[in-house]
């Protein structure tokens, strides 16, 4: 499930990036593709270090997910930058 997962995750922060490259900061394809990454990066993440599946997961296997669910998060970032922006701004 773990490697399964991490494959996928690994194509959505691809598309990501894609799409970082390809659309301006304020356009509303970025904060839908942002939530959609991290929803499945924290799945991810999640089965990494639960007491269920975790102790099932390989050494390799754990660290290969963990750079994948590393590299999804900048994506993440990027895409959620002028969503964080606006609502940093809705604070003052």
């Amino acid at each position: 499930m773990a490697e399964a997962h991490s494959e996928v995750l690994l194509i959505w922060a691809k598309l990501a990036n894609d799409l970082l490259g390809t659309t301006s900061l304020e356009a509303p394809e970025r904060k839908r593709m942002g939530f959609n990454v991290l929803v499945f990066c924290a799945e991810l993440a999640s089965a990494l270090h639960s007491e269920r599946f975790g102790p099932t997961i390989s050494p390799d296997l754990r660290n290969s997910a963990l750079e994948v669910v590393a590299q999804a998060t900048l994506q993440i970032g990027a895409c959620l930058a002028a969503t964080v922006r606006d609502y940093q701004a809705s604070l003052s």
